[in-house]
């Protein structure tokens, strides 16, 4: 298969068709995603596992970082490797895969205790009118099933479990809750779920546990991991919130003088790095800048690590106040009265406003 900007044409069969037990297609431009199943189930599941087990083993040149989920595996490459090479290699390691010369031991099982209705679980009452059950016949039901962890995403740690009876299937609220209690066990359709940290949301939240699902300083930082077996036991003691699950609120924060005073904050102002590889699979996106060559290159004109943070915007930049001398590149865009592509050097108490026309670029 190749990608020569125009499309994509097939070497031995059609883009996209099935080769045996699997399917390999293009991802946007540096990634391949590899179909395993043809359906959410406990075959597909092993596939993916024992896929993205075989494919972390064998460390295929170019490849950033391999995800699982569900029916399919999605492997990240480098822009500096050859889009064709890394397929070629990946389906090599694939097919052994599938033709099982790599084994999967069980996932763990993990008990989670839920404080099930109330002020911890208030649509228990929707789940049940729907059901035709009582809250109780409910909680007898979801605590009574036996889940697997399919796919960790939507927030750092979310566990999408696969296992949950027919009969408490329940369609997500029509609005979404603007704020959902980290810990809260919900379900979405056919599937249940726990919030790792408060967000919002629009699962049916039938009840909360204690347990933490994701703490950065732990390794793996997800509690859960694709292939572990939960089940759910009910507990009677109050939840209290995990404070350590809460975004800290803006009136915790100690606000410093600080190096640089933003007085304008343009628009779509972010700080930016060069992001981070290696945790898609716990629910963590990539982030970073979205034009991660200018933020290289302003780093490296003034010194930094080429990953370093900076500061990003679109259309409009911000009016910064430096408080101390400092020096400053900028990169990406070119902005009228701004100089590309060197660096300043800025004084205390001068100001730096780019929020002048952009010529070119975003």
């Amino acid at each position: 298969m190749t990608n020569d900007g125009k499309g994509l044409s097939l070497v031995r069969g059609r883009a996209g068709a099935m080769v045996g037990e699997m399917k390999i297609e293009a991802l946007g431009d540096t990634a391949w995603r590899v179909t395993v199943g043809a359906e959410v189930g406990e075959v597909a599941l092993g596939r993916v596992r024992a896929v993205v087990g075989a494919l972390r083993e064998a460390a295929v040149a170019g490849v950033r970082e391999v995800v699982g989920a569900f029916t399919v595996v999605v492997v990240h490459y480098g822009a500096e490797a050859h889009g064709e090479t890394v397929r070629v290699a990946v389906e090599e390691v694939v097919r052994a895969a599938l033709a099982g010369r790599w084994v999967v031991g069980a996932g763990r099982e993990v008990v989670v205790p839920v404080v099930y209705g109330g002020e911890a679980g208030p649509d228990l009452g929707v789940v049940a009118e729907r059901a035709g059950l009582t809250g109780a016949e409910v909680v007898a039901a979801h605590g009574g099933g036996r889940y697997r962890v399919h796919a960790v995403g939507f927030a750092p740690g979310f566990p999408y479990l696969a296992g949950l009876a027919e009969r408490l299937h329940t369609p997500r609220r029509a609005t979404p809750r603007v704020r959902v209690a980290a810990g809260s066990v919900a379900i979405g359709g056919g599937q249940t779920g726990i919030y790792p940290v408060a967000a919002p949301g629009g699962w049916q939240v039938i009840g909360r546990t204690r347990l933490r699902l994701f703490d950065p300083e732990r390794r793996p930082p997800a509690l859960l991991q694709v292939g572990d077996g939960v089940r759910f036991e009910a507990a009677a003691e109050a939840v209290v919130e995990d404070e350590r699950n809460e975004v800290r609120k803006e009136g915790e924060r100690e606000a410093g003088e600080g190096d640089v005073v933003v007085e304008r904050s343009g628009v779509l102002t972010t700080v930016q790095d060069g992001g981070r590889w290696g945790w898609q699979d716990q629910g963590v996106t990539v982030g970073g800048a979205m034009d991660g060559r200018a933020l290289a290159v302003a780093n490296i004109l003034v010194g930094n690590a080429a990953g370093a943070a900076g500061i990003e915007w679109t259309l409009q930049g911000p009016r910064l106040l430096f408080r101390r001398e400092a020096e400053i590149a900028l990169a990406g865009a070119v902005v009228e009265g701004i100089e590309n592509g060197r660096v300043r050097v800025m004084r205390a108490g001068e100001v730096l406003d780019l929020g002048g026309r952009v010529l070119r670029g975003c």
